[in-house]
Order: structure tokens, then C-alpha cells, then sequence
């Protein structure tokens, strides 16, 4: 039975929610189309909710992963940290064993090599 959510995100198997096809739709055509996207809106107002369901809805095509990472906890560490902490977040994502083994012998050493981690190496299709 479904209930009231008061905090955090909501799950619609869980929580009444309002469903915004359309707008799940627009943010889906935008990542097809390669496009960066911001959601400007006060607290508590449904964003994560929104990139949740987007998210859901692109693993569903098989041309995407698509998966959820929080910076909040890098904000205060040096960058050599935050490539490392950023690479493992991927690879715990990752179900592709194949890719999930080039990935791990990538070296993220510095931007560019953060970089070339989603370029270079083919392990991003480029929509472009």
C-alpha cells in the first residue's frame, strides 16, 4: 500500500507521486540528443525524483546506463581523491563485466585522463 513520502525521494511503488511523462520524456530526448540539462527549483520539490525516474527509463533502452552518483560527499577532498572515489562510484555500477574490465585499467590521474576515461577509449558511444 502506497503512502505519503515526507523525505527524500520517491519510489511511485511506494509513495504517491505525481508523474510528469512529459517531462520524463523531454529530459529522455535531451540525453538521446547528447544535451546537458539543469533543473532549477526550490527544496523539496520533486528534482531527484525526476533524475531517478529518468534514470529508470533510459537503463530500459539498451543503448544507456544510466545511474546515480551524489557529489555531496566529494566537496571537501583533493582531486586525486575525487577521480579515484569517482572511478570506484562507476565500477560499482557497472554489470558489464566487459567494460567493468577496462575500465579498471584506466588511470584517472587528472582531468584530462577523466576525460579520455569516457572519450577516447570507446567507452562512451559519442552521439555527436
Amino acid at each position: 500500500m502506497r503512502e505519503f513520502n515526507t523525505s527524500g525521494p520517491c519510489d511511485p511503488r511506494l509513495h504517491y507521486t505525481v508523474m510528469r511523462e512529459d517531462l520524463l520524456q523531454v529530459g529522455q530526448k535531451m540525453v538521446e540528443k547528447g544535451k546537458y540539462f539543469t533543473i532549477w527549483a526550490p527544496r523539496q520539490t520533486g528534482k531527484t525524483t525526476y533524475f531517478k525516474l529518468l534514470i529508470d527509463r533510459l537503463n530500459a533502452c539498451q543503448d544507456f546506463k544510466a545511474f546515480w552518483i551524489s557529489f555531496e560527499a566529494y566537496r571537501d577532498i583533493p582531486r586525486e581523491k575525487f577521480l579515484y572515489y569517482f572511478k570506484r562510484s562507476i565500477l560499482n555500477e557497472m554489470n558489464d563485466s566487459e567494460i567493468k574490465n577496462r575500465l579498471e585499467k584506466i588511470e584517472l590521474n587528472s582531468f584530462l585522463d577523466f576525460y579520455n576515461f569516457f572519450t577516447i577509449d570507446g567507452l562512451v558511444k559519442s552521439r555527436f
